[in-house]
């Protein structure tokens, strides 16, 4: 009786490591053999090896207008030989906006004096290639380089003489002999030039004469003009102007076809001589673009070798999990086994 008792308590654990090696075992076949095959099942109605709503789609290359948009092949084939058809295409836009870089832009400022500034600031003209635009962005002073120093005549400015008629003549606090027929100024030259704001190192007087009759001002002075002609000593500059711009918004277009699998006796027929030839697509016209949804298991060549690794290792662990559970089982038999061997015979009576 006691003999018979432990076969019952075993019982329920062999039954478990049983149901556990049976289930690991079914769910390695499923993993490794039917998952794939699932995948690929076509619902009823459908046409077998067409999966229900597998679609692709291609893009042309991006064009300034829709006529220049490139055109797509009426049948694709793909890197893993699979053929494709188109059943419908539309005309899309690409907005392109937002757009900021750093541009530069030089002006040259010819015959510049030394009490001349250079503008901190210039508006430039910024051709963009991209949209065939051009656009006016105003940029600050990056640098400056000066060239082509030198002396131009040319320049005259009038000085004028009061209480004239008299012994002295007055230039602002300078007080000189009077001369009626030239204005005397050959003595004073420099304190002249520092009277009016300039230098004798920027400025060298050529000339002077008399500018006209004398005159009363508006305090009943006595004055007379002189008009004085001189060089002056000047540089071009060549000014460097950098900074960043916006640049105009545009629209760009291109073909986006949709794709579907062509059977293979679409494909035979389509390969016979009586078939029209399909145009063929250049690579600039034919991108690939993987579809936003696909059954389990497909995919790009990449996606379906990841998906075989997984299976395999999982398929893997499982059989290594059965193995693991028949040992136990097999354990536990041979333990009741030396039990029953060595138990006492006068147990079961």
């Amino acid at each position: 009786m006691r003999k018979n008792g432990r076969d019952r308590e075993r019982r329920p654990g062999r039954r478990r490591a049983r149901r556990t090696a049976v289930t690991c075992m079914t769910v390695c076949f499923l993993l490794a053999c039917g998952g794939r095959a699932y995948a690929r099942d076509s619902p009823p109605g459908e046409t077998p090896g067409r999966e229900k709503e597998e679609r692709i789609r291609l893009y042309s290359e991006a064009a300034d207008s829709p006529q220049e948009a490139g055109m797509l092949p009426e049948i694709y084939e793909d890197w893993d030989g699979r053929s494709w058809r188109l059943i419908s295409e539309e005309m899309s836009e690409l907005p392109v906006t937002g757009r900021r870089r750093e541009v530069a832009g030089e002006v040259t400022y010819a015959a510049v004096t030394a009490d001349q500034e250079i503008p901190q600031t210039a508006r430039m003209q910024i051709a963009d290639e991209e949209s065939g635009r051009t656009v006016t962005a105003e940029l600050p002073l990056d640098r400056t380089e000066w060239l082509n120093e030198r002396w131009e005549s040319g320049y005259s400015f009038t000085v004028t003489f009061h209480e004239y008629g008299s012994d002295r003549y007055r230039i602002g606090e300078t007080t000189i002999a009077h001369e009626e027929e030239r204005p005397p100024l050959a003595e004073c030259e420099a304190q002249l030039l520092r009277e009016t704001g300039l230098s004798d190192k920027d400025l060298q007087i050529e000339t002077y004469d008399w500018a006209g009759a004398a005159y009363r001002d508006e305090n009943g002075v006595l004055c007379r003009d002189a008009l004085v002609t001189a060089a002056r000593r000047v540089r071009d500059c060549r000014a460097v102007y950098r900074g960043e711009a916006d640049l105009p918004d545009y629209t760009r277009y291109r073909r986006r076809g949709e794709y579907e699998p062509v059977l293979e006796e679409s494909v035979s027929a389509a390969a016979s001589p009586t078939a029209a030839a399909p145009a063929a697509a250049t690579p600039a016209e034919a991108l690939p673009v993987p579809p936003p949804e696909q059954a389990a298991g497909e995919g790009t060549g990449l996606e379906r070798w990841i998906y075989r690794a997984v299976t395999v290792t999982v398929s893997l662990l499982l059989l290594a999990a059965a193995a693991a559970g028949f040992r136990q089982l097999r354990r536990r038999i041979l333990r009741d086994k030396k039990g029953t061997v060595d138990g006492d015979p006068g147990d079961g009576i």
